[in-house]
């Protein structure tokens, strides 16, 4: 085996610069779609093994340049996840905290789930309190935890809101006044944060505002399928009378 390699070192080297090339392109690529964050352990890792890789690769076709570069990528790569670790590991969460984020925001990096959490605050709310006016600008997303709010439309009821549901979720992203009015009906532990406060996280941190858009198209979602079943169920109910 020790033969083999010794023979093949020049192929060896241009594999494994043909891997960091590929590793490298893949991360960027990756990146660039979507599909890692810049913020997570995956996206310095892969660089870190690109850099590695490429590294190797010299050894058949030395360039100081090249070297010193790839040197520095790994150094900064390691610098990266070890900025992560010790970012995540100081970080802590309620029972509620907790219970929100893998609920409603499971992929934001720890340290931006804290800062997105820190920006809000979490409080317990009467009934009667409104949360959202028909035709007003909206002024906090909410998210109920515990609880019951009565949407009316129109002057009509359209719906009910229960626990693990949030309130305002588009037009607080948006700024758009409210399409209808959202009213406790009875006392509810909610975490509320100023809509303006959200927008601003939201341009500052890809993360957050990534996983607000995924949460307000499955919020919303949600709200169209038990719209429909309303619908049904008062076709069905006229249908029977």
């Amino acid at each position: 085996m020790e033969d083999w390699i010794a023979g093949n070192e020049t192929l060896l080297a241009e594999i494994a610069g043909a891997v960091g090339v590929g590793l490298y392109l893949a991360s960027y690529a990756a990146l660039q779609f979507g599909v890692i964050r810049g913020q997570s352990y995956t996206y310095p890792a892969l660089n870190l093994f690109a850099a590695g890789f490429v590294l190797v690769s010299l050894a058949q076709s030395f360039n100081m340049a090249s070297a010193v570069i790839q040197t520095c990528w790994i150094v900064i790569s390691a610098i990266g996840i070890a900025r992560i670790f010790f970012l995540s590991r100081r970080v802590r969460f309620s029972d509620e905290e907790r219970i929100f984020l893998q609920h409603k925001m499971p992929n934001v990096p720890t340290h931006l789930a804290r800062r997105f959490l820190d920006s809000g605050m979490w409080c317990d709310l009467e009934a009667g309190a409104e949360l959202t006016h028909e035709g007003m600008p909206v002024e906090r997303l909410v998210y109920i935890a515990d609880g019951e709010a009565a949407v009316v439309a129109d002057g009509r009821t359209v719906g009910t809101v229960r626990a693990d549901s949030l309130i305002g979720e588009i037009t607080s992203v948006t700024g758009e006044p409210a399409t209808a009015s959202a009213t406790l009906t009875r006392a509810s532990r909610c975490f509320c944060i100023d809509a303006l406060q959200l927008r601003v996280l939201m341009r500052k941190h890809p993360p957050i505002q990534s996983a607000i858009e995924r949460l307000v198209a499955t919020e919303m979602q949600k709200k169209i399928v038990a719209l429909n079943r309303r619908v049904e169920e008062s076709a069905e109910a006229t249908a029977a009378d």
